[in-house]
C-alpha cells in the first residue's frame, strides 16, 4: 500500500492490575506458560481504546511526544520524515512542525524498519528551542556508503509552531550494513543527559551477524548510550570514531566504561572504548522510558526467536545478548564463566496466546491520577500479537520480583486476527509502535 494512512488512538489505560494479596511475596513469573492461560480471560477486561483525535490521520506514526512542562500540545513522529504538531487538544488541528523527508530513508513498503524513529525535546526547550531526532539516511562516510543511522540536533523556527529544518547539527552518523536495529529511541534523563537506544545493526536470522554484541570497543550498536549535549565542564571528549561529528557532544565523566582497560575478562584499549555506552548486551531496544517517580529505566528488547523481554536498565549493566536471549541460551552460545549478565524482569515466548507475542513494544509506568487502580503499573504491549499488559513489582535482594497477580491481561486485545489489522495506533498495517505512543497519552 502506498502512503498508507492509519487512525491515531489512545490507549486510555492498558490492563487491570490485581495487587498482591496480604503477606504474599513477589516472584518473577516463569515464561513456561504454567501461570499463563492461552485462552484470554473475559473477566477484568474493563478498558477500551478511545479515539482522542477523531478525524485525524497520520502516515506511519511511531511516537508521540510532549515538550517538557506542556500539557496541551502533542507531537506525532511519522516514519516518512515528518513531525506533526497538535497544538490544542481541545481543538486538534494538525500542523507540520518539521519535514525532513528529503533526507530520511523511509523505504517502509520494502524494509518496514527504517525512517524517522524518535524525538526528544531538550529539558529547556521552552527557552532554547533545541530538540533531537534519530533517523536513517543514505550517506557516505569513512566506514562505507549506503544506509546510516543518524542522531541530530535541530532548533525551533521563528514561529513556536515550526522548526528550522536547515538548522540540523549531525552528532553521530553511523554506517549500518543491516536492515532495522537502528538508533531507535531518545529520552532525556533526570540527570539532564540524553539517552539513546541503539539496536545491534540487524541480523539475517542467525543472530549477531555483524558481530557487534558484547563489544565496547567497536561501534555504537546494541546498547543504551548516554551523552552530554550541553558539554558541561568536567565531562570528556569522545574517543575518536568515524561516526562522530566533532564537537557535537561530550561524554559524562561517570559513564561506566570511561577508562576501561578490560571487558568480559578481555583487554581493551581505553582509547578505543565507546565511552558513550551506559548499558550493553541488547539486541534491539526499540523503546525505553523513565519511571517519573523512581527514575528507573524500563526497556523492551525485541528477541530473535525465543524470548521477548523487559529489562530495568542500570549503569554498566550487561543484558546478555547474544550469549542470552532473555533467560535462555542465545545465538552466541553459553557465555564464558564469571560474566555478570543481568536477567530480564519479565519475558514471554512467541505465540498468539494471552501472554505471548513476537515483538515487544514497551510503554511507561503509569503515575497519573485519573486511574488509581493503575498507579505504579508498568504498561506494555506486543507488536504482532496485539496484547497489552501491565506488571507490578519491586526489587528485593537485588532481584526483581513480579507478583503472581501482577502480570495480567485486562485489556481487550488490540487486534482482529493474524492479518495484523490492529485497532490501536498502528504503523500502517503493522503496529510496532502503538503501545509506546499510546502509553504516553496515558499520563495526566
Amino acid at each position: 500500500m502506498n502512503n498508507l494512512k492509519c487512525w491515531l488512538f489512545l490507549t486510555a489505560i492498558a490492563l487491570t492490575v490485581a495487587p498482591a494479596r496480604g503477606g504474599e511475596r513477589f516472584y518473577r513469573i516463569a515464561p513456561s506458560g504454567v501461570n499463563m492461560p492461552l485462552v484470554p480471560a473475559t473477566k477484568g477486561v474493563g478498558y477500551v481504546l478511545k479515539d482522542i483525535l477523531p478525524g485525524l490521520q497520520f502516515t506511519n506514526p511511531v511516537a508521540v511526544v510532549t515538550p517538557p512542562g506542556e500539557t496541551n500540545r502533542l507531537f506525532v513522529v511519522e516514519r516518512v520524515g515528518r513531525i506533526i504538531e497538535i497544538a490544542d487538544l481541545q481543538n486538534p488541528t494538525p500542523n507540520v512542525f518539521m519535514d525532513i523527508a528529503d533526507r530520511v530513508d523511509s523505504d517502509w513498503e520494502r524494509k518496514q524498519v527504517e525512517g524517522l524513529s524518535s524525538l526528544a525535546f531538550h529539558p529547556k526547550f521552552a527557552t532554547n528551542g533545541r530538540f533531537f531526532v534519530t533517523y536513517t539516511t543514505t550517506a557516505s562516510s569513512p566506514s562505507g556508503t549506503g544506509n546510516h543511522n543518524r542522531l541530530s540536533e535541530f532548533r525551533r523556527g521563528a514561529s513556536p509552531h515550526s522548526s528550522a529544518s536547515q538548522s540540523e547539527i549531525p552528532m553521530i552518523t553511523q554506517f549500518d550494513r543491516g536492515d532495522g536495529h537502528n538508533f531507535n529511541c531518545l529520552a532525556f534523563g533526570p540527570d539532564g543527559y540524553l539517552y539513546i537506544a541503539s539496536g545491534g545493526e540487524g541480523d539475517a536470522g542467525t543472530g549477531d551477524d555483524f558481530h557487534n554484541s558484547q563489544k565496547i570497543d567497536l561501534n555504537f550498536f546494541g546498547g543504551i548510550l548516554r551523552i552530554d549535549v550541553d558539554k558541561r565542564a568536567g565531562n570528556l571528549r569522545p574517543n575518536a570514531h568515524p561516526a562522530i561529528h566533532s564537537g557535537a557532544f561530550s561524554v559524562p565523566a561517570d559513564n561506566p566504561w570511561v577508562g576501561a582497560t578490560s571487558f568480559n575478562g578481555l583487554a581493551v584499549n581505553p582509547d578505543n572504548v565507546r565511552t558513550e555506552f551506559y548499558a550493553v548486551g541488547l539486541r534491539n531496544p526499540w523503546r525505553f522510558s523513565f519511571d517519573p517517580l523512581t527514575q528507573e529505566i524500563y526497556e523492551g528488547d525485541a528477541g530473535q526467536h525465543k524470548r521477548e523481554e523487559i529489562n530495568v536498565i542500570v549503569k554498566g549493566g550487561n543484558y546478555g545478548w547474544s550469549f542470552r536471549e532473555g533467560s535462555v541460551v542465545g545465538a552466541k552460545g553459553e557465555p564464558p564463566p564469571g560474566l555478570d549478565l543481568r536477567p530480564p524482569i519479565v519475558e514471554y515466548s512467541p505465540g498468539y496466546g494471552q501472554f505471548e507475542g513476537f515483538s515487544i513494544t514497551v510503554g511507561v509506568v503509569y503515575r497519573g491520577q485519573r486511574i488509581p487502580s493503575l498507579y505504579g503499573a508498568y504498561i506494555f504491549g506486543d507488536y504482532v500479537s496485539g496484547n497489552v499488559w501491565s506488571i507490578r513489582g519491586a526489587y528485593e535482594d537485588d532481584q526483581w520480583r513480579v507478583g503472581r497477580n501482577g502480570w495480567e491481561s485486562g485489556f481487550t486485545p488490540c487486534r482482529s486476527g493474524r492479518d495484523r489489522q490492529f485497532h490501536a495506533l498502528p504503523n500502517g498495517d503493522r503496529a510496532a509502535d502503538r503501545s509506546h505512543a499510546s502509553a504516553r497519552f496515558a499520563h495526566d
